[in-house]
């Protein structure tokens, strides 16, 4: 045989095209479970057979000629290969599948994706809480939360403690979060930042740029070339700066709908507490949790944490250098004593200079000065 066959047969009435399939997928990773062992059993008969199927590496089953009726579906990893759910492994129900839609059609159902998880008696308890600002606090928890769950219905209550006593009225709390939402508030605020920095940049380019080109056109009437080949080209380039940014240019392999499917939301094992008033650094207090509810569904999860705001460490302030060099408030004197005149002045040379006769020998001079003969 070269490769997979489907063989199907019937001792008795004729079978039905009745076909359930889906995708199995962990709860927690968000990825598809290979290897899940799939059982559909009809409702309300005894001994009724069980149809099986596995679940491949893209988490993929498919249970086909079943009879028309309603069915119990169980999901589980069978790790040990003993046909029963056992508590370590990933497991999950589905129940009241009905099937068939008369006795000649065939009825198909899909199950888009069926969540396994691993089974749980344990509500999740606290077990860490970090400021990770003056606003924000981060609780950390021993089993995951559904965090597409709202966070409405866990009761929280954060005191300052003073030798191990609550003291003063509760903190005032904002809200709580899930870390997508702190991380997108944290995207618009450096989008704000960035965008106010700009601003900034671009008014205090203005008036470099009002200043040059000022300077450019008394040059340009100076006629002073030299100087306006040198400030022209640094003009222009803090022009350029300041322009708005181009738009993103569109992928042309994107898909043209521009629809991108959103990434999945996967369960988490801590939350934020967004405060209304910022906390005070270097002060001891005391979180308070309950009404939590794990991703199993256990309710009455929390507990009690203490915790301290530190404030980031800034660095030592510098201090003035004493040895700078103090401004010389002395002035040199100016110097009043006038240089005199010279009054002996260089006699004039009145002597003629004797040039001598074997001088005019030479050249033309012979010609031009007829010399006496003896």
């Amino acid at each position: 045989i070269d490769g997979p066959f489907e063989l199907v047969f019937s001792t008795g009435a004729d079978y039905e095209e009745n076909v359930v399939a889906g995708v199995v997928m962990d709860r927690i990773l968000g990825e598809p479970a290979e290897g899940v062992r799939v059982e559909a059993r009809a409702e309300g008969l005894e001994d009724a057979p069980v149809h099986v199927a596995t679940s491949d590496s893209a988490g993929v089953f498919a249970l086909r000629y079943l009879p028309s009726g309603p069915y119990d579906l169980t999901f589980f990893q069978d790790l040990n290969r003993n046909t029963d759910p056992d508590y370590t492994e990933l497991q999950g129900t589905l129940g009241n599948l009905e099937l068939g839609v008369g006795p000649t059609m065939g009825d198909t159902v899909i199950l888009r994706e069926v969540m396994v998880l691993r089974p749980d008696t344990l509500p999740a308890r606290v077990i860490g809480v970090v400021a990770t600002d003056s606003l924000t606090v981060r609780v950390s928890l021993d089993d995951f939360l559904d965090a597409e769950a709202s966070l409405d219905q866990i009761q929280l209550q954060i005191s300052e403690l003073v030798e191990e006593e609550v003291v003063g009225e509760p903190l005032t709390l904002d809200r709580l979060l899930w870390p997508r939402q702190v991380d997108s508030i944290r995207v618009v605020r450096d989008s704000i930042a960035q965008v106010e920095r700009r601003i900034a940049m671009v008014d205090s380019l203005q008036v470099v740029a009002d200043s040059m080109g000022q300077v450019l056109v008394a040059m340009e009437a100076a006629g002073d070339s030299v100087g306006v080949d040198t400030i022209a080209p640094a003009l222009e380039r803090i022009r350029t700066r300041m322009e708005p940014p181009e738009p993103r240019q569109e992928d042309p392999q994107e898909d043209p709908t521009g629809f991108e499917a959103p990434p999945p939301i996967l369960p988490k094992q801590e939350f934020f507490v967004l405060l209304a008033n910022p906390l005070v650094p270097d002060r001891l207090f005391q979180i308070t949790v309950a009404g939590v509810t794990n991703i199993n569904g256990l309710m009455d999860g929390g507990g009690e944490l203490s915790f301290t705001w530190e404030a980031p460490d800034t660095g030592p302030e510098e201090e003035p250098d004493s040895t700078a060099l103090v401004p010389d408030t002395l002035a040199v004197p100016p110097d009043t004593m006038a240089v005199p005149p010279d009054t002996v002045g260089v006699p004039p040379d009145t002597s003629r200079a004797r040039i001598p006769v074997g001088a005019f020998l030479r050249g033309r001079a012979l010609r031009r000065l007829p010399l006496p003969l003896p």
